[in-house]
C-alpha cells in the first residue's frame, strides 16, 4: 500500500485545480463549479479517512508492507522486502509536487543516415547541422522560458537540463546550445531557498541512452545484412522486439538499461531536453 499525505494548503489547492481540469467527471463544466464540487467530495471523505497504521487500526497494519509519503519530503517505509517492492520505494522517493517537462529529440541527420547504414558513431551531415542550429533556437525560446512562473516570475528564465547519449551524433546535435549562467532558488530545499548558480543546458552524456548496438552488423545497411546474414535478417523481421544481433543487443536489452534513466528523470524538477536515438526515444514515447 502507498499513502500520500499533503499538509501544504497551497499544494492541495493546486492539486485540486489540476484534478478538476483533467478529470472526465468535470468535462464541460466551469472551473469554479468543478473546484467547488471537488472540495465538497473531499469534505465528505475527511471524517471517515483513516491513515495507514493509525491509532484506530489496532496495530493490524504493523506487519504489512506499506509506504507513507508526507509532503513528498518524509517517507515512512514499513516491512518492504524483495526486488520489485524495493524498486517501487526507490521510485516514489524521487517524486515531488512540482510538474516538469521532458523534451525528446532524435539527433540530427547523421552521415550514416545518408548512406542508409545502422549504428556506427558518425558525425552530422549538413542537414543534421542545420537541425542542430534550429534546435538551439527552439530551446532558447521554448524550453528555457518559465511561462508558468514555476521558478520565479512568469516568462522569466527556467533552469534547463540537457542529456545526450555518448554517441557523436547526439553530442554534435547539442553543440549550438548556449550554456549561460543563471541564478536559481528553490523554496523548501536543503539549502533553505538560498540563491545558487546554474549552468543552462549543462551537458551530461549517458551510455544508457546509446542507440541499440547491432554487433557484427554495426555499420552495415539492411540490404547488406540481408545479403551476408540472411538468417539473421529473417529472424529480426519475425520479432524485432526480442531479436538480438549477434554480439549485439535486442530492444529488450535496451529497455533494461533505460530503466535507471526513468528514475533519474522523475527526480529532477527542471525542464529536461533529451537528445537520443530512434530506439530510446520510441521507448519513452510508449510510456503511459
Amino acid at each position: 500500500m502507498i499513502e500520500s499525505i499533503c499538509s501544504d494548503n497551497d499544494v492541495v489547492e493546486q492539486n485540486i485545480r489540476m484534478c478538476t481540469l483533467r478529470a472526465a467527471d468535470y468535462r464541460g463544466r466551469s472551473a469554479e463549479a468543478s473546484i467547488l464540487d471537488y472540495r465538497e467530495r473531499v469534505a465528505v471523505y475527511q471524517p471517515t479517512y483513516e491513515t495507514i497504521d493509525g491509532p484506530t487500526t489496532g496495530n493490524e497494519e504493523t506487519n504489512k508492507s506499506w509506504i507513507k509519503i508526507i509532503d513528498c519530503k518524509r517517507f515512512i517505509i514499513n516491512n518492504i522486502r524483495g526486488y520489485l517492492p524495493s524498486r517501487i520505494v526507490q521510485f516514489v522517493s524521487h517524486i515531488h509536487q512540482q510538474s516538469h517537462a521532458f523534451y525528446l529529440c532524435r539527433h540530427g541527420q547523421s552521415e550514416y543516415n545518408v548512406l542508409g547504414k545502422i549504428g556506427g558513431d558518425s558525425g552530422l551531415s549538413a542537414e543534421g547541422d542545420r537541425f542542430a542550429a534550429a534546435l538551439a533556437d527552439f530551446s532558447k525560446k521554448e524550453i528555457a522560458i518559465d511561462r508558468d512562473g514555476l521558478f520565479g516570475p512568469k516568462n522569466g528564465v527556467a533552469p534547463a537540463r540537457l542529456w545526450t547519449s555518448t554517441m557523436k551524433r547526439t553530442i554534435d546535435t547539442s553543440r549550438y546550445l548556449q550554456h549561460s549562467e543563471v541564478q536559481i532558488a528553490y523554496q523548501g530545499d536543503d539549502v533553505e531557498g538560498r540563491s545558487q548558480k546554474w549552468i543552462q543546458f549543462r551537458p551530461r552524456a549517458w551510455p544508457n541512452l546509446d542507440e541499440l548496438f547491432a554487433g557484427v552488423c554495426d555499420g552495415m545497411t539492411y540490404a547488406e545484412i540481408k545479403e551476408h546474414y540472411p538468417e539473421e535478417y529473417t529472424r529480426r523481421q519475425k520479432n524485432k522486439l526480442a531479436y538480438r544481433y549477434p554480439r549485439g543487443e535486442s530492444y529488450l536489452d535496451m529497455i533494461h538499461r533505460l530503466d535507471p534513466i526513468l528514475h533519474e528523470m522523475e527526480r529532477h524538477r527542471e525542464p529536461l531536453l533529451i537528445i537520443a536515438h530512434q530506439g530510446s526515444c520510441t521507448f519513452f514515447f510508449c510510456l503511459p
